[in-house]
């Protein structure tokens, strides 16, 4: 039976058929467009409720316009139709139903769905820890010393000599501040400490931006 008519399965997990498939398969006299309006008069069918509109092109470059509808409504059509011929298609889509409903079709179906929805799942949880690496990431702070390791000098005190020679720093109070081009840009992080005997100090880290800059700039003269 199942050369009589296509049954497929929309986005929505409906069971829907081509009503000019059904039509020709009816073997109606009448135009398919006149058949179609007077089947949408007299099931009271709405666009986009019971039915849908659908355009295809054939072989030749013709354009038709197709309308699918849900089976339950395939069978309203078949039963206004009357004849055997549409009898027997009716009692096909019941049979199809009938499959569509078994316990095994409807257990085969919940299993594709969680296997989807797992999927899902998964894809978001590795986007989230993707997500999560990135923030951990960004928010770790680094001393001048790891920094000036990462690029091959032998200390921070160095390093920081060499960043006050290219003008980046400069020391004030035995505390090495960015100089005006940089400090607002977000390379370092400071932390105000208040010692047991009130003395205030001062405990400077880069951030990873800073990191980064300093790894562009470095790490090109490295390369060279």
């Amino acid at each position: 039976m199942n050369d009589l008519i296509k049954v497929e399965v929309n986005n929505k997990g409906q069971q829907v058929v081509s009503a000019r498939n059904l039509y020709e398969k009816l073997g109606i006299s009448k135009r398919f467009s006149v058949w179609w309006i007077n089947q949408v008069e007299r099931l009271g069918l709405k666009e986009n409720l019971t039915y849908c509109t659908s355009r295809y092109t054939n072989s030749n470059n013709q354009e038709f316009i197709d309308y699918i509808v849900p089976i339950d409504i395939a069978k309203h059509l078949c039963m206004v139709s009357g004849g055997e011929k549409a009898w027997r298609i009716r009692d096909y889509f019941i049979e199809v139903e009938n499959q569509w409903n078994s316990p095994e079709q409807v257990m085969a179906r919940a299993l594709q769905i969680a296997n989807v929805k797992m999927l899902d799942y998964q894809n978001k949880v590795i986007e989230l820890s993707g997500k999560i690496e990135i923030l951990t990431h960004s928010n770790k702070l680094y001393t001048t010393t790891e920094i000036a390791k990462e690029l091959g000098y032998r200390s921070a005190t160095v390093f920081n000599k060499e960043l006050e020679k290219r003008k980046i720093q400069y020391k004030i109070n035995r505390t090495w501040v960015l100089t005006a081009d940089y400090s607002e840009k977000g390379y370092v992080s400071i932390k105000q400490n208040v010692l047991e005997n009130g003395k205030v100090v001062y405990d400077r880290k880069w951030t990873e931006t800073g990191r980064q800059f300093l790894l562009e700039i470095f790490g090109k003269e490295k390369i060279a």
